[in-house]
């Protein structure tokens, strides 16, 4: 658990560190401020899931479900912080309803691609062994 924890934490920081150099605008504040940042997330995610798969000899599909999910909750946690700690520095007067948005918009798409990249993993490694 605390290893997925810090593959999660770590793609996190990647991702926050990836949206505040793709944020350069004024006064805007962008989740996913262009397609890249989408793409990188689902690969770090996938790379991040591709090494905690490795680890264990079995991994069935709850297990692969569970990594997946603490590693991008954990990720989205620390993106969505990193979101909200742009918008507040960029934006003059930042309203929570927008910090908030941008918050639940990383994690959000953070749990939601890792849980389909889990069930995308263990789909490919079910159907090879009936």
């Amino acid at each position: 658990m605390r290893k997925q924890l810090g593959l999660g934490s770590a793609v996190g920081a990647l991702m926050g560190v990836r949206c505040w150099s793709g944020n350069r605008t004024l006064h805007i504040v962008s989740t996913f401020p262009d397609l890249a940042t989408f793409i990188l997330l689902v690969m770090l995610l996938g790379a991040a899931l591709w090494f905690e798969r490795r680890q264990r000899p079995v991994f069935d599909r709850a297990a692969a479900m569970q990594a997946a999910l603490t590693i991008a909750a954990a990720a989205g946690v620390i993106f969505g912080v990193a979101v909200v700690l742009l918008g507040t520095r960029l934006l003059t007067d930042p309203s929570f309803v927008l910090l908030a948005s941008g918050f639940l918009t990383a994690l959000g798409t953070s749990v939601v691609c890792g849980a389909l990249l889990a069930l995308a993993s263990t789909k490919r490694r079910l159907t090879r062994a009936d």
